[in-house]
C-alpha cells in the first residue's frame, strides 16, 4: 500500500455473511478491518505518541471512540462491536494496526437495491 498523508485510517472489508431468516429479510454480519497508520523514527513515540505526533496506542483509541460513539453506524445497524486489535505490521518507520470490526444489520429486498 502506499500512503501519502501521516497518520492515515482507512477501511477494508473482510467478509460478510447472511442468514435468511424466513420472513424474506436476512441478518447480515460485516466485518471490517479499520486499518491505522503512523510515521515516525521514534520508536518509543510509535507507540505511545509524543507532543507533536499521535502515537498507535492513541489512533487504536481514537478508531475505537469513533466506532462506540455509534453503534448503530447511523441507523443501520442494530449490533457493531470492535472484535480485536492486531499490531502485527511494522515496516521501518511506519506502524500499523488493525481493528477488526463486527456490523450486524437485517436487509430485505427492497434494502438491497
Amino acid at each position: 500500500m502506499f500512503f501519502i498523508e501521516f497518520p492515515c485510517i482507512f477501511i477494508e472489508p473482510i467478509s460478510t455473511e447472511e442468514v435468511d431468516n424466513g420472513f424474506a429479510c436476512q441478518d447480515v454480519t460485516f466485518n471490517v478491518a479499520v486499518v491505522g497508520v503512523i510515521e515516525t523514527t521514534d520508536e518509543d513515540a510509535q507507540i505511545i505518541g509524543d507532543t507533536d505526533d499521535k502515537g498507535m496506542l492513541d489512533i487504536e483509541n481514537d478508531i475505537k471512540k469513533a466506532v462506540c460513539s455509534d453503534r448503530t453506524v447511523g441507523n443501520t445497524a442494530y449490533y457493531c462491536v470492535v472484535l480485536r486489535t492486531n499490531y502485527s505490521e511494522k515496516e521501518l518507520n511506519i506502524r500499523k494496526c488493525q481493528i477488526d470490526v463486527q456490523i450486524k444489520f437485517k436487509q430485505n429486498a427492497s434494502t438491497r437495491a
